[in-house]
């Protein structure tokens, strides 16, 4: 994602999944073609930013659920993650966080994009997933 559409104002790289990847190659077989992967209303423009919540919001009856906004599926998939073992600092690199106290050593010095550890982290989640999805695992364990 570019600086310029993050909320800290730094570019931010979210390596995809297996299940991510494929998922996406669903959705380019069903466009039929389409420019677009994920059409927004206006012919020829892709969905807007509050589409997501839009959706959401529209879906909350068929999940069985009152309220949720996309930012519950960070916090799901953080405190997924955390309950997988991933340190605090690669969640934090998902998400794209900036330590709260920048004047720490690794705040200051440590310039590593944790491509590899973000990767692996998102890897577990969606393996996850999958296990819930199939009821080999009970998301609150």
């Amino acid at each position: 994602m570019p600086a310029h559409r993050v909320k800290n104002g730094s570019a931010h790289s979210v390596p995809l999944s297996s299940l991510a990847l494929d998922l996406f190659e669903e959705a380019i077989t069903e466009s039929g073609g389409n420019d677009l992967i994920f059409p927004g209303r206006v012919p020829k423009r892709s969905v807007a930013g509050h589409s997501v919540g839009t959706a959401m919001r529209y879906s909350l009856d068929l999940l069985g659920l009152e309220d949720a906004t996309p930012h519950d599926l960070r916090r799901t998939a953080a405190t997924g993650m955390a309950r997988l073992g991933v340190t605090r600092l690669v969640i934090d690199k998902v998400l794209n966080h900036v330590s709260a106290d920048p004047s720490t050593i690794a705040g200051v010095y440590d310039r590593h994009a944790y491509e590899s550890e973000k990767r692996c982290a998102l890897e577990s989640w969606a393996d996850s997933i999958v296990a819930i999805l199939r009821g080999h695992e009970n998301i609150g364990t």
